[in-house]
């Protein structure tokens, strides 16, 4: 019995090794209709391929075989398991070729391992220890793959890769893990320097495809920041003139319940007087950016019952441009606001804004209650979101404002109090508004 396990093992290890790394890449991967029936299909045909070469490499070492044959087997299984991820998976094809690439550089580094250190220390072994020891080697270092690479890919999207990227990553391994051949019985420290670059390669694989993925995440989560940047300034641009038509309106209102004095009683006169008076939109605060982002948040704020307390110099926010101010005001009271309207007590549901100057530094602080937890990564709260390819870039904003003006800031939630921190070193900020003003 275990002969016939070596012998097959002997034959379609290598399958075995590939499709166990296709595991670590796929396993959560959603699948297709008919799964169990399209695996069974991939894996019949991966032996029967196996077979097919076995007998071709039979003739190959009677002389009668082609040279290229190794070149052309490795080929076409590394094919082969990437066309079965995108055959049983339910993924795009760049995601599974992405994946394959990473299941055939993982076999490849696993094996090399193994063989190596069979080729160091299977001297000292028997058989039957020395095919302990390759396992041994190859469960240990699959363990390490799925936890420094694998894992990290479980919730890629096709988004976050770049097409050519991923062909040449490809290409790249196939050429070098079918032409790169050396035999193991070559001198022991010319097989070990080999072999040690073959590992390095495939590691560098690896890393290369997390870069990736980290790269084209970042790409995107910029793109996606510019587009509400954009849509802040037309925000902004909308909001200026409503408020703008609103102050005028209102004026015109005063005006009209002035000239019905005689016509009305003083009570009805209060009445209309305190009915108007939300319309009164007049926030002055020494920058006229800040005056629009308080007055659309305070009347929205009236309107869901919230208390919205401030006290701001808004003078010593010039060095920052209109969008960007914007972007950081806005993006700060729209999630205070969200976070307060799920409070059901009206007693606290309250906001606080405070904008000075203090030591130094300009101090921005935004303060808020919530309900629920909130959980931290890297210091950034999470969306609750269902929706999160837009949700949850309001952080993200700010900080590439507080950024890109050498500031920094600080979130913290703890017993149903969310705040805001947003430190401007005065001196940088001079210098910004003095360079602007040239």
């Amino acid at each position: 019995m275990i002969d016939v396990i070596l012998r097959f093992f002997s034959i379609h290890g290598y399958i075995a090794e590939l499709i166990l790394s296709c595991l670590l890449f796929v396993v959560r991967l959603p699948r297709r209709k008919l799964f169990i029936v399209r695996v069974l299909v991939s894996v019949a045909l991966f032996l029967g391929i196996s077979y097919l070469f076995n007998y071709l490499e039979t003739l190959y070492l009677t002389g009668h075989g082609p040279m290229f044959l190794p070149m052309v087997k490795y080929t076409l299984f590394i094919s082969l398991a990437f066309l079965t991820i995108w055959f049983s998976f339910d993924v795009k094809f760049i995601i599974a070729l992405f994946l394959g690439v990473s299941a055939a550089a993982t076999q490849h580094f696993s094996y090399k391992l193994g063989e190596l250190s069979v080729r160091l220390l299977g001297v000292y072994l028997t058989t039957v220890w020395s095919n302990v020891l390759y396992i041994a080697v190859l469960f240990i270092s699959y363990t390490a793959i799925y936890f420094l690479f694998a894992r990290k890919m479980k919730n890629i999207e096709q988004e976050y890769l770049e097409v050519k990227s991923t062909i040449y990553i490809s290409i790249a391994l196939v050429l070098y893990t079918t032409m790169f051949q050396y035999s193991t019985s070559m001198q022991i420290e010319l097989y070990v320097v080999y072999a040690l670059y073959d590992m390095l390669c495939c590691a560098l694989t690896l890393i290369v495809q997390i870069n990736v993925i980290r790269a084209g995440k970042y790409l995107r989560e910029y793109n996606v920041i510019q587009h509400l940047n954009y849509e802040r300034q037309s925000q902004y641009d909308i909001a200026k003139k409503n408020i703008e038509l609103l102050n005028i309106k209102f004026h015109d209102l005063k005006k009209m319940i002035s000239n019905l004095s005689t016509a009305i009683s003083l009570d009805e006169k209060y009445e209309l007087e305190r009915a108007i008076s939300i319309y009164d939109t007049t926030i002055k605060t020494g920058n006229e950016v800040l005056d629009v982002i308080l007055t659309e948040k305070s009347m929205f704020c009236d309107q869901m019952g919230i208390r919205f307390e401030r006290i701001v110099d808004g003078s010593i926010l010039d060095f920052i441009s209109n969008t960007d101010l914007y972007s950081l005001l806005g993006n700060a009271m729209d999630n205070a606001i969200e976070a307060v309207s799920k409070i059901e007590k009206p007693e606290e549901r309250v906001i606080s804004l405070m904008i000075r100057k203090s030591h130094g530094v300009v101090l921005i602080h935004v303060e808020n209650g919530y309900v629920g937890e909130i959980d931290f990564i890297d210091g950034m709260p999470q969306t609750t979101k269902g929706n999160k390819i837009y949700h949850g870039f309001g952080v993200k904003s700010i900080k590439n404002v507080v950024d890109k003006y050498d500031g920094s800031f600080k979130i913290r939630a703890k017993n149903g109090v969310f705040s805001l921190n947003v430190i401007f070193p005065i001196a940088k900020a001079k210098a910004i508004e003095t360079a602007g003003g040239q």
